[in-house]
């Protein structure tokens, strides 16, 4: 308690602007920036009714003056089967099959993606997905399984205990696959006793940072380039020695995975006393996706917050060009990157695939969001597709479902248009000078009477259409067939 004393305050930054602010305000930015798919059915059915109603009033017009000047009727007679042609065109014409052009098929295609594990949280992702012209791929815990293994490790501080205690009570408990995977590897040495911090704190895309006694100790473990050491000897020795093991024929898990690893760092008061080196592997159907993906002329990048050996090794492994293999990436970088993918070219549909709470302004950013089941909750509320389960697959299967959708909502389109077309003109006497031999005087037109079986034979066929893609089969190799 301090009664007489002064306390000074030196306030760094404001509560507003911690990394997690920040994030939610990127992620705010780019949803206002986002590009919105125009619902075309809306507009056609709310321009329908009222050219309906005008083309009504015309026929019964025109029908009047036909029966009184070409047929040679009375003004009564004349009326009476002007109304009759003006209310069996209102009667015939059907906005119903517009209407449901579109909503018919994405309730279907969004069960039938969902059987697949695929969820489409924005139903305008169904429209755009199969359009896509760039993805754009995090790498852990994405392409990679995200069970991140310690497979080399080296201390230059003494005792080594004290640099565990201090580390375990830094990644203890975090998430992230690299802290997690550090953790388990303190653990597994028989360690369970860790420091206790005065107060800790995580930084997005850098790593961890802790304080004792104030601010007399301070621990840092994270991403090399964020604890300033990249370029020191100590990491450059570190690199050397697992990456050029003394016999060339020793086969050891180090020599085999030698390009693709990771080094995470720690620092006690900005002096580095700890390195270790961790490794990822692809998830099993990470190379069939990308090889699918590649024969669709879709280009893909990869982005992610790790050291460029490792992500240049996982592009290298998968055929992608060392030009799309971003590495170091912090959040605004993944963003902007994808925002740049999008100036560069207008028409470009470009598709973030992440998992973390560091993806989540990228895929809001892109122009369709993707998170898996095993994303934060951040990082699925941002994006338009969930896939349910871990599986990469889902995003064959998305895009298949999409072009499968599209297609038949082109379909009912072109029929409305067809059915309302000739349903009205029917109804409206154009074809009254076509006899139909069904009896003396018999012409062919629609009589009021039998007008409305007009809506069955306009909605029908839409129902059908929509309902045939639950019969269709997705091969999660990216083929796709119905039976």
């Amino acid at each position: 308690m301090n009664l007489d004393g002064q306390i000074d305050v030196s306030v760094a930054r404001m509560s507003w602007e911690n990394s997690i602010s920040k994030i939610g305000s990127l992620v705010d930015n780019a949803e206002l920036t986002k590009p919105k798919v125009q619902a075309l059915a809306d507009r056609v059915a709310g321009y329908f009714v009222p050219a309906i109603i005008t083309i009504s009033l015309t026929v019964f017009v025109i029908w009047i003056i036909v029966g009184i000047y070409a047929y040679k009727k009375r003004g009564s007679d004349a009326a009476v089967a002007a109304i009759s042609y003006a209310i069996a065109t209102l009667i015939v014409s059907c906005p119903c099959a517009i209407g449901l052009a579109v909503p018919m098929v994405i309730v279907i295609a969004s069960g039938v993606s969902a059987k697949h594990g695929v969820i489409f949280r924005a139903p305008s992702a169904i429209e755009t997905t199969k359009d896509v012209t760039h993805v754009v791929v995090d790498k852990t815990g994405t392409l990679t399984e995200g069970k991140m293994s310690v497979i080399a490790d080296t201390y230059m501080l003494k005792p080594t205990v004290e640099i565990w205690t201090h580390l375990l009570g830094l990644v203890s408990g975090q998430k992230h696959p690299v802290a997690a995977a550090v953790a388990e590897y303190l653990y597994a040495r028989g360690l369970h006793e860790y420091t206790e911090y005065d107060t800790t704190k995580v930084i997005v895309g850098g790593g961890i940072e802790g304080k004792l006694n104030g601010e007399a100790i301070v621990v840092r473990a994270g991403n090399i380039d964020w604890l300033g050491v990249a370029s020191s000897r100590q990491v450059r020795s570190f690199t050397n020695r697992i990456t050029s093991p003394p016999t060339p024929s020793i086969e050891s898990p180090i020599y085999q995975h030698s390009l693709d690893y990771t080094l995470f760092g720690v620092t006690v008061n900005d002096e580095l006393c700890a390195l270790f080196a961790l490794r990822d592997v692809l998830r099993p159907e990470t190379a069939a996706v990308i090889s699918a993906l590649h024969h669709r002329n879709i280009t893909i990048s990869v982005v992610s917050g790790d050291d460029s050996r490792s992500v240049e090794h996982c592009a290298r492994v998968l055929n992608i060009p060392p030009s799309y293999a971003l590495s170091r990436c912090s959040p605004a970088d993944k963003a902007n990157y994808v925002s740049e993918l999008q100036s560069a070219d207008p028409k470009a549909i470009v598709l973030f695939l992440g998992d973390g709470t560091n993806d989540a302004v990228a895929i809001t950013q892109a122009t369709i969001g993707v998170s898996i089941a095993s994303g934060t909750d951040i990082a699925k509320s941002a994006a338009d597709v969930v896939f349910a389960r871990p599986d990469l697959r889902g995003l064959l299967v998305a895009m298949d479902v999409s072009a499968r959708a599209v297609r038949r909502v082109r379909f009912n389109f072109a029929w409305a248009a067809v059915y309302n077309l000739f349903a009205v003109l029917l109804a409206a006497g154009a074809f009254e000078w076509v006899k139909t031999g069904a009896g003396q005087g018999a012409s062919l037109k629609i009589p009021p009477a039998f007008a409305g079986l007009g809506e069955i034979v306009s909605v029908c066929p839409v129902v059908l259409i929509a309902f045939s893609l639950r019969f269709a089969r997705f091969r999660r190799n990216g083929g796709v067939g119905d039976q």
